[in-house]
């Protein structure tokens, strides 16, 4: 802790660090650290890894810098890793530099992640990789694709790349597998009940499952929304379908009025939730600016997924090779990004009707008329 300012020696909440020495290996840790470690049973401390990675713009061309990612062993699991560290043979300039930098890259509120290198873990082997668990080799394998195409890839970057890879690792080892199995149930609507084309499935998923897509959807729905134009009044919050009701009603008295031809095309995708590709749907959110971190995330969920359903005594398992799960809270979100990609590629410059200088071809929701 020489060469650390002293007042970057502190966590962000002004707790001091502890700190471990053997003759190979420097640890630092928090006192609320060690009180976790208690509580949930903490047996070790791994370090899973040393990469050589070269941020730019840091003094004295740190042609030694590495990344450094840490595993907290609790009662037989592991962890997400919780702390990382690039670093190299320090000084005051060089901490203040890249500390700096870290600040305006990360939220405060951002806690998984420590502001700080050398007083979170700092190991010293020679060695290139500390080979652990497969879960830790599979994040560094990712870890190394996604920088390997820039000697020195720009920090903000990095960051990006950690923080998906943690949301990865993470649905790893909760288990993930278990939540790309689901359960189809059939859902009576009206004529002949013999006929499955009468039925709507509903997907039952994991309570856990849901409650984690909630949270990704609670973080994308702003750019989602954004992304609609205003004639998808339907697929909006805070909008309503009556909206599109209103205008479909002031538009038959004006043609009435003024006795013009109007046509009013209703359309009802048929299996709409079904006729969702998951290429199409990276693509779209890719082209809404969603963050590459959720949609990978939501990549990862939707492969290989399987569903059970039993239309006579025997249960029978399925692949699912397209479309998004009714049931899922994000389902409906993705089907709109999805529909409005396509729309969007669409050339209506010849089409719709003259409104306020502009020329919506569409009001599109999820209207019903009988």
């Amino acid at each position: 802790m020489d060469n650390v300012p002293e007042d970057l020696r502190k966590l962000l909440w002004e707790e001091d660090f502890l700190r471990h020495q053997t003759p190979n290996m420097h640890i630092y840790y928090s006192q609320e650290v060690i009180s976790m470690a208690c509580e949930n049973g903490l047996t070790a401390i791994i370090g899973d890894g040393v990469h050589k990675l070269n941020p730019m713009n840091t003094p004295n061309r740190m042609d030694k810098g590495q990344l450094y990612v840490i595993h907290g062993v609790v009662s037989g699991g592991i962890e997400v890793p919780p702390l990382y560290a690039i670093t190299r043979h320090k000084n005051v300039a060089t901490y203040r530099t890249i500390f700096g930098r870290l600040r305006e890259a990360i939220p405060d509120d951002r806690l998984k992640i420590v502001l700080d290198f050398e007083k979170g873990m700092w190991f010293k082997w020679d060695v290139r990789e500390l080979r652990t668990t497969s879960a830790a080799e599979a994040f560094h394998s990712k870890l190394r694709k996604m920088v390997s195409r820039r000697t020195h890839p720009m920090l903000e970057e990095l960051l990006e790349c950690l923080q998906e890879l943690t949301i990865l690792a993470l649905g790893r080892l909760l288990h993930v597998q278990d939540w790309k199995q689901s359960s189809t149930i059939f859902l009576f609507k009206k004529g002949d009940k013999e006929d499955l084309e009468n039925c709507r499935p509903i997907t039952r998923l994991p309570v856990l499952y849901k409650v984690f897509t909630r949270c990704i959807l609670t973080c994308i729905r702003r750019t989602l929304d954004e992304a609609q134009p205003v004639e998808r009044a339907g697929f909006r919050r805070k909008f309503s379908i009556l909206d599109h009701i209103i205008t479909c009603c002031r538009l038959i008295e004006v043609a009435r009025e003024y006795q013009e031809a109007l046509v009013l095309a209703f359309i009802d995708y048929k299996k709409a939730f079904d006729s969702v590709e998951p290429a199409k749907v990276r693509k779209a959110l890719e082209e809404q600016s969603v963050e590459m971190r959720y949609s990978k995330v939501l990549n990862e969920y939707f492969s290989v997924c399987t569903t059970v359903f039993r239309p006579f005594h025997d249960d029978i398992e399925v692949s699912l090779g397209k479309g998004v799960r009714q049931g899922d809270p994000v389902s409906l979100n993705l089907f709109s990004a999805c529909s409005e990609s396509v729309i969007r590629n669409c050339d209506w410059s010849t089409f719709g009707i003259p409104i306020d200088g502009k020329r919506p071809i569409h009001l599109a929701s999820q209207m019903t008329w009988c």
